[in-house]
């Protein structure tokens, strides 16, 4: 039965190929969420790397400012956005290292022990990271 839908669905598509096409990405403007407020060193630093994102991917990517709580706000939206490649959020943890002069072997010291202790809070908070 399983290979005679398979057989049917290939015959479908071989029919219909523009229903088979993926879309091209990205068809429509990305949201890039700031969690902090503009003005700051944060909102530079994303108006930057929109303008720069703009002009590489060839649709427009909006800087949207969602500053409070230390940034919370902004990544609780994010976390809360559909999965469809639309909405980026700007993380800040590494542009502040980086923002101080470290030097590489540090700050790639610093990155690998980050990622150690937040694997740890995953791990405990028994969250799945992809």
């Amino acid at each position: 039965m399983t290979v005679i839908r398979c057989l049917t669905m290939l015959a479908c598509l071989a029919l219909f190929p523009s229903l088979a096409q993926a879309q091209a990405y990205p068809s429509k403007s990305i949201r890039m969420i700031i969690p902090f407020p503009p003005g700051g060193p944060t909102d530079l630093m994303g108006r930057l790397a929109s303008d720069r994102l703009s002009r590489g991917l060839g649709v427009q990517v909006i800087p949207d400012n969602r500053g409070g709580a230390g940034g919370n706000i902004g990544f609780e939206l994010c976390a809360k956005s559909p999965a469809d490649g639309y909405t980026v959020c700007m993380m800040t943890v590494a542009q502040g290292a980086l923002a101080s002069g470290m030097p590489p072997e540090e700050f790639a010291g610093f990155v690998k022990r980050e990622a150690e202790k937040w694997s740890k809070v995953a791990k405990a908070a028994k969250v799945q990271v992809d």
